[in-house]
């Protein structure tokens, strides 16, 4: 999981989770990732001055710029969404960052793989909503 979300956020009063069950392929692509290239196109971390933020939709996009583990991971989750004969099944967590924003925290290369394989998803997304300090993420900057 490369979201590191502080684990104070699980146990404080004022977060709550909301449930959404969805079969909506913009839904999906919607969802901001902690996927990060440089302005130049090369894959990053959030830790470097120029990163930009992608959502699934732009990472799917994305044929080169990625390492070639992450290429491959995402090829191979690829092929297998393909070869299945029903709608790609998806539990994902993420944290809501604005009224229009969630954040993947975990499941990214699922996710980005089933919507570039354009196949039928099934989507159960369970948000994380409350107050964001910066220190719930060290990357959230990066997405309000």
């Amino acid at each position: 999981m490369r979201a590191q979300l502080s684990p104070d956020v699980v146990t404080d009063p004022r977060y709550s989770v909301l449930e959404c069950f969805s079969g909506s392929r913009s839904l999906l692509g919607d969802l901001r990732t902690v996927w990060y290239t440089t302005p130049e196109g090369a894959q990053t971390d959030w830790h470097h001055p120029g990163a930009v933020a992608h959502d699934v939709r732009q990472a799917a996009a994305r044929r080169e710029g990625w390492d070639t583990a992450r290429r491959a991971r995402l090829a191979e989750l690829e092929r297998l969404f393909r070869r299945e004969g029903e709608p790609v099944q998806l539990v994902l967590p993420a944290l809501r960052v604005r009224a229009d924003r969630d954040l993947l925290l975990d499941g990214t290369h699922r996710a980005v793989a089933a919507y570039r394989a354009d196949v039928p998803v099934t989507l159960l997304l369970f948000t994380l909503c409350g107050p964001l300090p910066d220190t719930v993420l060290p990357d959230l900057f990066r997405h309000r």
